[in-house]
């Protein structure tokens, strides 16, 4: 195993299998950063949560589409490349 961190990147899905934005790591391996990865994601779940209506409080409720590693989009990128995919990610 080598001793010298290196930089991954990977894309989120969502249920649905649509774009849920990107995230990064430094890890040892591509099993590592996999790993890693893997404990970040979230699973789809309904929720409820109360707004205010009129002077009224409402309870409404939502769906948290959920959170999953894309296996195919997680590689090893280096750092022109990690700003480079901040530097979009942040345009206004």
């Amino acid at each position: 195993m080598s001793t010298i961190s290196k930089t991954y990147k990977w894309n989120w899905k969502d249920e649905n299998g649509q774009w849920a934005g990107w995230n990064w790591t430094n890890a040892f391996s591509k099993a590592e950063a996999r790993k890693f990865a893997k404990k970040m994601q979230s699973p789809a779940r309904d929720f409820t949560y109360e707004i205010l209506v009129d002077g009224k409080v409402e309870e409404t409720t939502g769906r948290n589409k959920g959170m999953y590693l894309d296996e195919k989009s997680l590689r090893r990128i280096n750092d022109k490349d990690f700003m480079e995919t901040w530097n979009r990610s942040y345009q206004d």
